[in-house]
């Protein structure tokens, strides 16, 4: 009985409340979320304090199940009426979105004055009370009575506001649960760091580098998106998770394009799809652009835009490559979707094509957890198939060795035997040669000994020749002597 008249009297109490747009926190033991109950004033002049929004009636009620304020330069103020009908007086408003730039949270004392707490991922994590990346804050109520609290909120990312409300015992373990969980996910990514690694280091393949890079940045990047890299990594620097998120996913996405061309071996295979991924790069580089120029939405909005665009460009590709013959791309396909499908959901959650809830806030945590796990399947199974390509080919050069020691032993018997017949016919033209030698030599020693006799006959006619001139001249004057002799004697004898 007593039940039948608890579950009337919240049911009623439930439509009352509907009407006055009252949260009425009532399960003891369960944390009710209020998102359905929040009132929404945007500030596009960011100037109004709250005395100002105590004088405003133009709140709006959240038309989304989570309230979805967008990518805005205005600050949004939050107005959640709570009435309390626990057996509580003390509770714990959790907002659950590390990434907001300020939060400014207005709760009445007993008094009814509005004190005023103010936090934010531009403020030194070592300021909030409760040591944890979620936005805590302390909510007194006393029974039966109804308060309204506020929330100023402004950042330069997506603004969607999950906020719940409940005792301190179950607050802090559903906080503990999701830290229990990025516990497992950072194992899981820290396990596949160190194991990628140390294979990069026994077989120095730089694929296994560059995987190693990129889950460092994808870790970061859900990390950043958890809170965490701002409690653990630089609590005390603001500025670096100010611009840090943004850096992050650049280079989780660029080093994902980058061991991905790699891995498939892009140019070898397409090059059109390894222009692309220079025009993807770019995409990126407009993205760091426009956040050196503190332009924070357009440059979320590009940078929101490129992982779409390479979400596409990793589905598509792998399927590529695979149909001209490169099996390693199979398992690239199946460990990457995993992931790829998270990221969709996660910037279709944000593009409020989605709703947000659970799943598709952690999609791209359990996502990338799954696809580093079958990534390093798939880097081992590379492995396998180019130790059974090398052994392939190593059983191919060996036949090839074979083959070529067949080929060099019948080209020897061939060349010996055309080497023996060679050297029949150089002995064969020797001879000839030989003879021919012989013969020349022996003309030679004619001509020699013709030359001789005809230097000989030369020089014979030469001397006969002078011998001759004065015999020849003798010869011709003795006649005439004689006439003059005979002329003497006649004279004398006369």
């Amino acid at each position: 009985m007593i039940k039948v008249i608890t579950c009337i009297l919240f049911f009623s109490l439930f439509f009352t409340n509907k009407l006055f747009s009252q949260i009425v926190y009532q399960i003891k033991n369960e944390n009710l979320e209020i998102n359905n109950h929040v009132q929404i004033f945007e500030d596009s002049s960011n100037k109004f304090n709250l005395e100002d929004i105590l004088k405003i009636d133009d709140f709006k009620p959240s038309i989304n199940s989570i309230p979805n304020l967008g990518i805005s330069k205005s600050t949004f103020w939050l107005k959640i009426p709570i009435k309390n009908l626990s057996l509580n007086d003390h509770f714990l408003v959790d907002v659950s979105l590390p990434t907001i730039d300020f939060i400014d949270y207005y709760y009445p004392d007993q008094n009814n004055i509005y004190q005023h707490t103010e936090m934010g991922s531009l403020f030194p994590f070592n300021k909030r009370k409760y040591d944890d990346p979620d936005y805590i804050f302390d909510l007194h109520i006393p029974l039966t009575q109804t308060k309204i609290i506020y929330l100023k909120i402004r950042s330069k990312v997506s603004i969607q506001v999950p906020i719940k409300i409940g005792v301190e015992r179950n607050i802090l373990m559903q906080i503990k649960n999701k830290s229990i969980l990025f516990g497992l996910y950072f194992g899981i990514m820290l396990v596949m760091i160190f194991y990628n690694f140390f294979i990069y280091i026994s077989i120095k393949d730089k694929s296994y580098l560059y995987y190693v890079i990129y889950i460092i940045f994808v870790f970061l990047t859900q990390a950043s998106f958890q809170g965490y890299t701002f409690q653990f990594l630089w609590p005390n620097y603001p500025f670096i998770t100010h611009y840090g998120f943004f850096i992050v996913s650049t280079m989780s996405g660029i080093t994902g394009i980058m061991f991905m061309k790699l891995f498939l071996q892009i140019k070898s295979y397409n090059i059109f799809l390894n222009r692309i991924s220079y025009f993807l790069y770019a995409c990126y580089f407009v993205s760091v652009c426009f956040l050196a120029l503190q332009d924070f939405k357009t440059s979320w909005k590009i940078l929101e835009l490129s992982a779409m665009l390479v979400s596409v460009y990793m589905l598509i590709t792998p399927i590529i490559i695979l149909r001209r013959g490169y099996k390693p791309a199979k398992f690239f396909l199946i460990a990457w979707s995993v992931f790829l499908i998270g990221i969709f959901i996660y910037v279709l959650k944000d593009l409020e094509l989605l709703p947000f809830n659970n799943f598709t806030r952690y999609t791209m945590p359990i996502g990338s957890a799954i696809e580093t796990i079958l990534l390093s399947f798939a880097l081992a199974d590379r492995i396998n198939i180019l130790k059974k390509e090398k052994e392939q080919s190593q059983l191919t050069a060996l036949s090839a060795l074979q083959e070529n020691g067949r080929l060099i032993i019948e080209q020897n018997v061939v060349l010996e035997n055309k080497v023996e017949e060679r050297t029949t016919e150089l002995k064969h033209t020797n001879d000839e040669l030989n003879t021919t030698l012989s013969n020349l030599k022996n003309t030679q020693s004619q001509l020699v000994s013709v030359e001789k006799m005809a230097s000989l006959g030369q020089l014979t006619a030469g001397i006969a020749h002078e011998i001759n001139n004065p015999i020849n001249f003798v010869s011709a004057n003795v006649k005439p002597l004689k006439m003059d002799i005979n002329d003497i004697l006649e004279l004398i004898k006369k």
